[in-house]
């Protein structure tokens, strides 16, 4: 059996499998190649909205989750203009998704002129990438558009996942707007105020015992080295809340010692 030699290791004909981007390139390449050709003559969303990347392949990347926004945008569009003569589930089968997407998309078409989509599009993130879809089912639980616009910019400079993006919105709401559960039902005795506080206190402090004081936690050293702007804003937030744990306990502590 003849011997191939790639990358320094001996392997057999055989048994050879080439590395995933030794296989996808030539695919890419192919697929992408008028994709790259349109970005550097200044011609595509990406070229027109950014500084020019050194890869190519990163901005058609971003193209493509444009092109995916367009599409759930323009089918919420269509699903708007055509909600008098179909049912949801009628215009969900003749537009090829589903009802709860569909749903979505419509929100998505009212919530955002064409003009406020063309800036969604045009914003990048550090990396190169758009905003996708994620965010989109983020932002447009967002009632107001001024802080749709103070969010989605925030999270194309900050490099936000949709997940912290939902984090930043469910913080920023007011309180009688919930966060993300029902008010709270405060007990009526003094009995079970005590019991309700002391099961939330352990809860929390299960919480706390699991992510700081594990053995293995490195918590702590990880918070002392780290200069990411979102983990440093969430540290702010959460030496505030330390701060206020504090003094609702050592008022509580003094009531508690009277008693």
């Amino acid at each position: 059996m003849p011997r191939t030699r790639f990358r320094g290791q001996s392997v057999s004909q055989r048994d050879f499998i080439p590395p995933i981007d030794f296989v996808s390139w030539p695919a890419v390449r192919i697929r992408y190649r008028h994709l790259a050709r349109k970005i550097r003559s200044g011609n595509s969303v990406v070229a027109k909205s950014t500084k020019l990347t050194s890869d190519p392949i990163i901005e058609a990347r971003a193209q493509k989750s444009v092109d995916n926004l367009r599409i759930h945008y323009e089918r919420g569009l269509k699903a708007n203009q055509d909600r008098e003569r179909w049912s949801p589930s009628e215009l969900a089968t003749r537009l090829r998704t589903n009802p709860n997407t569909l749903r979505k998309e419509r929100l998505f078409a009212r919530k955002y002129t064409q003009r406020d989509f063309d800036k969604l599009v045009k914003l990048r993130r550090p990396d190169g990438m758009a905003l996708h879809w994620g965010h989109v089912l983020c932002l447009i639980t967002v009632r107001l558009k001024k802080d749709r616009n103070r969010l989605q910019q925030k999270a194309a400079k900050l490099n936000w996942s949709a997940a912290e993006l939902y984090a930043a919105i469910r913080d920023n709401r007011p309180d009688d707007a919930g966060r993300g559960g029902r008010p709270i039902k405060v007990p009526q005795t003094t009995t079970a105020k005590l019991q309700l506080l002391i099961t939330e206190g352990e809860r929390w402090l299960r919480k706390y015992q699991a992510i700081v004081e594990a053995e293995d936690s490195a918590f702590l050293d990880e918070l002392q080295v780290s200069d990411d702007p979102v983990e440093k804003e969430l540290k702010g937030k959460l030496k505030d809340q330390l701060a206020e744990i504090g003094r609702v306990t050592n008022r509580t502590k003094k009531s508690l010692s009277g008693s």
